[in-house]
């Protein structure tokens, strides 16, 4: 466990980190980690919905939106 808190916790915010740096391939395997490890997570879902978005993936970007939506139907990202 990280010093950050659980591994889902600390894989969302590098992951946000490295799409916001322009680490777009690290960033998608990093988010893909986070909602793995955490699937009640809605920000992990929100974070990956962007990444998918930003590499011109709607229909990923809308799954993801759909589950974080699941999660939290009033999530303010999704």
């Amino acid at each position: 466990m990280s010093a950050l808190g659980a591994g889902a916790s600390y894989d969302l915010i590098l992951g946000a980190f490295q799409q916001r740096h322009g680490h777009v391939e690290e960033a998608g395997e990093t988010l893909r980690k986070a909602v793995a490890a955490d699937a009640r997570n809605a920000d992990a879902h929100d974070e990956l919905a962007r990444h998918y978005l930003a590499i011109d993936e709607p229909m990923k970007a809308r799954e993801q939106a759909i589950a974080g939506l699941k999660v939290d139907g009033e999530h303010n990202g999704l």
